[in-house]
């Protein structure tokens, strides 16, 4: 090999280093950005978790409030329910009543004796 080839190897060889250590470089920066990036979103995920137990804070008495307020109301639904109920059946006993006594009243207006 001639000094000129060994030349040439040196000059690649020097290039082919120095590609490699700006290869080294860019994936050094790379490493820092993604190492930071990293950081910025374990941070953000911490934040979201300390917002997640506030909200949960101020949620948990309201739902409850609100499911106590609903099971008030269906309790007042049912008692409304059941108080319609007695007062359909006692208006059906006071028109079967009226309906008895008005047959009575035609038989004895109209002189016929009532049916029984």
């Amino acid at each position: 090999m001639t000094a000129l080839d060994e030349i040439a190897a040196l000059q690649r060889n020097r290039a082919a280093l120095a590609e490699l250590a700006e290869r080294q470089r860019a994936l050094r920066d790379r490493e820092r950005t993604l190492a930071a990036d990293e950081l910025e979103l374990s941070a953000s995920r911490q934040e979201l978790v300390q917002y997640e137990r506030k909200l949960l804070e101020e949620f948990t008495p309201l739902v409850a409030a609100q499911v106590a307020l609903a099971e008030r109301q269906e309790q007042e639904v049912e008692a409304m329910v059941a108080a319609l109920n007695e007062r359909a059946a006692a208006l059906a006993a006071d028109r079967a009543a009226l309906v008895k006594r008005l047959t009575e009243l035609r038989a004895a207006c109209l002189g016929e004796e009532a049916p029984l």
